[in-house]
C-alpha cells in the first residue's frame, strides 16, 4: 500500500503527473491513497523550510496516521500478508 500526501500548489510535480501515477496504480493493482493538500508546495512537511506549511503538514499527518491504522490493523492487511486475523496465527496452506 502507497499514501502519498501531495501539496496542491506544487511546482515540482504536477497534479497531471499525480493523476498518471493513480492510473498506473491502477493498472498495476496496488492500494493506495492520494491526499491533495490546497496552497501546499513541494516538500510542505519540512518544518522550518520556506516550504513549510502548517495546515497542509498537520492534516496529513493525522491522515497518513488513521490510514497506517486501517492499512495495520484491517482483516485485508493481515489476509494479504497470510495471516487469519491481527493475532498473527500464520494461515496453513
Amino acid at each position: 500500500p502507497i499514501f502519498i500526501a501531495h501539496g496542491g500548489a506544487d511546482s515540482s510535480v504536477s497534479l497531471d503527473d499525480v493523476a498518471t501515477l493513480a492510473e498506473e496504480l491502477e493498472t498495476a493493482g496496488v492500494t493506495y491513497e492520494i491526499g491533495i493538500y490546497s496552497g501546499a508546495p513541494h516538500a510542505f512537511s519540512v518544518f522550518g523550510s520556506d516550504a513549510y506549511h502548517e495546515r497542509a503538514d498537520q492534516r496529513s499527518w493525522a491522515t497518513f496516521n488513521v490510514w497506517l491504522e486501517e492499512m495495520f490493523y484491517s482483516s485485508w492487511f493481515y489476509s494479504s500478508c497470510g495471516y487469519h486475523s491481527p493475532h498473527l496465527q500464520k494461515a496453513s496452506v
